[in-house]
């Protein structure tokens, strides 16, 4: 297949680009890409021919969003498949966090404890939870470094 392309003759379809190819108008010849052009190239089970934006018309050719051409149907439950919406923010919670296997294990252990006895868990923020580890630290004994 023969890749060159002249690009001092606009109006000349380059051999790479199939004929007719034109999203727009499949009738219409497609102009070849020029230098700063973007390109986009749709996932293959789309079927859909690479596209090219002007980069001088930065608006022109721009593809419509997904959402504007196919409608979405609204969920009842965005969450599934988790049981709960709040199962979900969990589950999220620890995702953004990038616990590990152990520590998610631990937070949905701490969770459960929370549950089972309400009274024991007194922390109402970040501000009290500084302040009872600075308050922790002058209990401990110090430390020092090893001498030999």
């Amino acid at each position: 297949m023969n890749t060159n392309i002249d690009l001092n003759t606009p109006n000349r379809l380059p051999e790479i680009l199939p004929p007719g190819s034109n999203p727009r108008d499949p009738n219409e010849p497609l102009i070849p890409p020029m230098l700063h052009d973007i390109k986009i190239t749709f996932h293959p089970n789309s079927h859909r021919p690479d596209r090219y934006i002007r980069n001088d018309h930065p608006h022109s050719g721009t593809p419509e969003p997904a959402a504007a051409t196919v409608d979405t149907p609204v969920l009842e439950k965005p969450w599934h498949p988790f049981r709960s919406r709040l199962d979900f923010e969990v589950a999220e919670f620890a995702l953004s966090s990038h616990l590990n296997k152990s520590k998610t294990d631990a937070l949905l252990s701490i969770i459960k404890r929370c549950i089972k006895e309400p009274e024991q868990h007194t922390l109402k923020d970040h501000n009290e939870l500084i302040e009872y580890w600075d308050l922790s630290r002058t209990k401990a004994t110090g430390v020092s470094k090893f001498r030999r």
